[in-house]
């Protein structure tokens, strides 16, 4: 009986993955809740004084398109390692 047991649990398709995929999420979220704010106020401090306002605003957006990238990073490696 206890091998089955164990069995199961090292299935990589049984609830070990999606434990592993809620965990995984987790922590992502918890780090990008602490690093991303910090990352976008450094970026959005720096000197842009001289530049035109066209520069200034992609200057601006590109946070924004950082964290989105990440964001999609995540989701990516979420669901490829529940396959």
């Amino acid at each position: 009986m206890f091998q089955k047991v164990k069995q199961f649990v090292q299935d990589k398709r049984g609830a070990s993955s999606l434990v592993n995929l809620v965990i995984t999420v987790a922590i992502s979220l918890i780090v990008m809740a602490f690093v991303i704010p910090i990352a976008m106020e450094q970026f959005l401090a720096a000197n842009t004084t001289g530049w035109g306002s066209g520069m200034t605003s992609i200057w601006n957006a590109i946070p924004i398109f950082g964290f989105l990238a990440f964001l999609m990073a995540i989701i990516y490696m979420a669901f490829k390692r529940r396959v």
